[in-house]
């Protein structure tokens, strides 16, 4: 009969002990190697700060308007306001809540260079992490009554809105926002968008200058020339004067015109592979790539009453529509 000591017991629960030891480690750098192949095998570090709900921003720059002609506005990924302003100042607001370390906290920057007034929301330029955990931060300008000189606004993610305002020159541009334009009186007027959207409604300008990648435009009640383009969106306008010339082209998107009933113009509208619509009684002139005249359902070009005004509009792959709206005085 085997006769069990305290001294072998000591060594059987001593290499227990040693065993699960040893089972604990495996399983600890499996899970780490596991970790790392489901993270790309990329190790990420741990935040460098712990964060609350976030940090409130409210910060005011006010410069007089004197003899200024020219105001840039510029943010990263907050939303631009842009108003009338209650007196003869220029005003900026930059408010809302921030999920960041301290010492990376964006703010506002107002500069006056002469006749120039530059408004900017700045950071670090190594706070892209921030980028992410940031939440409802706008930018707010209010811009004099009486100013008539030129405003450029960009921003790369954020939204652009103005609306009642007048301007020598007007250029709007965002990446990835959208931009919305109501009850301007522009002489020459630019709105880019790399993959947001443009609305704008009730617009008095000169000329109409649009460019946009994947975003789609709609524009209602336009006064004045338009040159538009698009690579994938669908361009939508609806003009409540018959301008003098209208050029509107998209690669991959429908095309449509909306013209007052009693419009004068000459028509070239081309489709690769849409199909083209005109509610006006066209006098038709439609050719071939041959040369010979004949019925050909991607062109068409001929003349609306005295065909005095030229519009051109053409897409590649989407239908081309030229359409009524009502007439006005």
């Amino acid at each position: 009969m085997t006769r069990i000591t305290l001294g072998s017991v000591a060594l059987m629960l001593l290499l227990v002990a040693i065993g699960a030891f040893l089972i604990a480690g495996i399983i600890g750098a499996s899970a780490g190697i596991f970790g790392a192949i489901a993270s790309g095998g990329i190790a990420f570090p741990a935040p460098e700060h712990e964060h609350g709900p976030g940090t409130p921003i409210n910060e005011h720059k006010v410069v007089a308007m004197a003899k200024t002609n020219q105001i840039t506005i510029a943010t990263a990924i907050e939303g631009i306001v842009v108003r009338e302003s209650p007196d003869n100042n220029i005003r900026a607001w930059f408010h809302g809540d921030v999920s960041t370390a301290p010492d990376r906290l964006p703010h506002l920057v107002v500069v006056q260079k002469g006749g120039t007034v530059e408004i900017q929301v700045k950071r670090k330029q190594d706070s892209h992490y921030d980028w992410i955990s940031e939440t409802n931060t706008q930018l707010e300008v209010a811009i004099p009554a009486a100013y008539r000189g030129k405003l450029a606004v960009n921003s790369t993610s954020g939204n652009i809105t103005l609306e009642d305002q007048a301007y020598t020159a007007l250029a709007l541009s965002t990446t990835s926002g959208n931009i919305e334009a109501n009850g301007l009186g522009v002489n020459t007027f630019s709105l880019s968008t790399n993959s947001g959207n443009i609305h704008a409604d009730n617009l008095d300008t000169d000329q109409t200058k649009i460019d946009t990648t994947s975003g789609d435009v709609e524009v209602v009640d336009l006064r004045g020339n338009l040159e538009a383009h698009s690579t994938s969106g669908n361009l939508e306008v609806g003009f409540a004067k018959t301008p003098a010339h209208i050029i509107a082209e998209s690669n991959s998107g429908e095309v449509t015109m909306r013209l007052p009933e009693d419009a004068n113009f000459t028509l070239h509208a081309d489709s690769t592979s849409g199909d083209l619509t005109c509610a006006f009684p066209v006098t038709t002139t439609i050719r071939r790539s041959g040369g010979r005249d004949d019925e050909d359902e991607h062109h068409l070009s001929g003349t609306v009453g005295t065909g005095k005004n030229n519009v051109k509009v053409c897409t590649t792959s989407g239908d081309v529509q030229v359409t009524q709206s009502s007439a006005t005085p």
